[in-house]
């Protein structure tokens, strides 16, 4: 098997993906190629040997493409979840599509245009489709009067295949609050759940490579909203620009690029988008955006919301038509609460004993977890206020950091910082409140303050990956690539270390093979 699958096989087979599909397989990652080919072959019934004969033909034979796009299925991430990345949601909830329904609404226009691209496994863009509801539904829209599309897109056939079934295991609800299955789901076999129809029937899947230059979606363009989070990072530096470009070209004059976080350095370093602010969350627009659109604009009211949280029941699903013909009558708005309010339990008023403390941050560390931000920030908050007035200590700046997570997660940031300096002054020789007080900064453009953290952090744990990390980008995105290339380097001594599915510590889940393959991305794009 190794004679057939040479290094210069491989070499010229990762030339053609990169080339295609703008993924990076360095020579230290000809192992997951090389998987990749006799999982492609086995899946065809063919010896390694011919598969790789016919993958390597002159680009001009007519089953190259085709072989192609059955290796790159063998080759891509399809890992993804309902409600990923909170603080994206909430924008979305509390910002972006409040604002493009009232926009519509005044113009009479009543349409929207949403773009999952990269939607791997179907998650995302569902999750898209869950949101436009509700909030339809909380400014007394009804969905069935607008002209809606979600496009979703992949060039991973076999996720698209799976993102059209809408059925889902409990991985994929494992961020998502507990109304989520309850509302927009039935089950359909054991610990099997099958989106909704009234969710799917404004979803369009199709494939499509971001990578290709001249790439055009038929009725793709003047999208209001695209997301393109967690598949940037696999790109090289060209590629990456090159699918820039693309969703610039599909994206409307006065609409929104939203990223993962990781990735938003990288986008800042093209040029191809200029940064924006949504709810204190990094988004993108063009370059002739309008100074101020209709993201900016306030709105003309406030949003009825409940005193008290509310858990929507499957009663709210029911669908109210409109006769045909006649003139659009809003519904009255519905105490829908934001997605924030739910699923908040208000925790006991009495402090908690010594005895419960520990208990106390562990649920505030899972209800963090699980993107419950409001729990986890009342829970961490009665610990401290069982505490004295000014507790210090290791259980303290536990509890103080927790705070600090959740309001960041919320996009509160300022309130966020204070209680991470908090966290800090209560224990300063913890590197990890060091490295989430530089996050915080960072975000905050405070981009020298960041730094400083961020190497308090490293000198106190020199072996802190995503300390390393994050001071690698600060590094390039100030121009110093000497000392972004040292950090880049160190940082894969520090995951050769690591199993390849551990996950990384402070990274949210990021496994070390994850960011191993994002560290040999930037190295090779410089």
């Amino acid at each position: 098997m190794t004679s057939v699958l040479s290094s210069d096989a491989l070499d010229t087979l990762a030339a053609m993906v990169l080339e295609r599909w703008g993924l990076l397989f360095p020579e230290d990652r000809h192992k997951d190629l090389r998987r990749g080919v006799e999982a492609a072959a086995t899946g065809l019934g063919l010896p390694t040997r011919t598969f790789l004969e016919m993958l390597l033909r002159e680009p001009a034979h007519p089953s190259r493409g085709k072989l192609l796009s059955i290796l790159v299925e063998k080759l891509t991430v399809g890992e993804s979840y309902f409600f990923r990345e909170t603080r994206s949601i909430h924008a979305l909830d509390e910002s972006l599509l409040p604002a493009l329904i009232h926009a519509g609404a005044q113009e009479g226009t009543r349409r929207l245009r949403l773009w999952s691209a990269g939607c791997a496994t179907g998650e995302e863009p569902y999750t898209l489709s869950i949101l436009l509801d509700r909030v339809l539904r909380r400014m007394g829209e009804r969905r069935e009067a607008w002209d809606v599309e979600i496009l979703a897109t992949d060039i991973n056939r076999e996720f698209l295949r799976r993102a059209r079934t809408g059925v889902y295991r409990p991985w994929s609800f494992r961020a998502a609050p507990p109304w989520l299955r309850e509302q927009y789901f039935e089950q359909v076999g054991d610990n099997r759940w099958r989106v909704k129809d009234e969710v799917r029937d404004s979803v369009r899947f199709k494939i499509f490579n971001l990578c290709a230059g001249d790439a055009h979606l038929e009725r793709g363009h003047g999208m209001d909203i695209i997301l393109c989070r967690n598949v940037l990072i696999y790109f090289s530096y060209e590629k990456m620009t090159c699918a820039l470009k693309t969703l610039r070209r599909h994206l409307a004059k006065n609409g929104r690029l939203i990223t993962s976080p990781t990735e938003t350095a990288h986008v800042l370093e093209t040029g191809v988008f200029k940064p924006c602010r949504e709810l204190d969350m990094l988004a993108f627009c063009r370059s002739d955006a309008e100074p101020v659109s209709k993201f900016q604009a306030p709105l003309p009211y406030a949003y009825p919301k409940p005193d008290t949280p509310i858990e929507a029941s499957g009663a709210d699903m029911a669908a109210t038509q409109s006769p045909a013909g006649t003139a659009h009558v809003p519904a009255p708005p519905t105490q829908e609460p934001r997605i924030s309010d739910h699923a908040v339990v208000a925790p006991s008023t009495a402090p908690p004993t010594v005895d419960e403390a520990g208990g106390v941050l562990e649920a505030a560390e899972a209800a963090l977890a699980q993107g419950d931000l409001q729990r986890a920030e009342a829970l961490a908050k009665k610990y401290l206020d069982g505490n004295g007035s000014s507790p210090s200590g290791t259980q303290a700046a536990r509890a103080k950091a927790l705070v600090a997570r959740a309001l960041s997660s919320r996009g509160k940031l300022e309130d966020a910082l204070a209680w991470a300096a908090g966290a800090v002054e209560s224990e300063s020789m913890n590197p990890e409140h060091r490295f989430h007080q530089g996050v915080i900064l960072q975000e905050l453009g405070r981009i020298d303050e960041a730094a400083a953290s961020l190497e308090q952090a490293l000198y106190l744990d020199p072996s802190l990956p995503m300390a390393r990390f994050s001071l690698g980008l600060l590094a390039r995105r100030k121009g110093n690539e000497s000392a972004a290339q040292r950090h880049f380097m160190r940082l894969l001594a520090v995951l050769d270390q690591l199993d390849g599915d551990e996950p990384v510590p402070l990274s949210e889940g990021l496994s070390a093979a994850r960011l191993r393959e994002l560290v040999e991305s930037l190295l090779l794009s410089r």
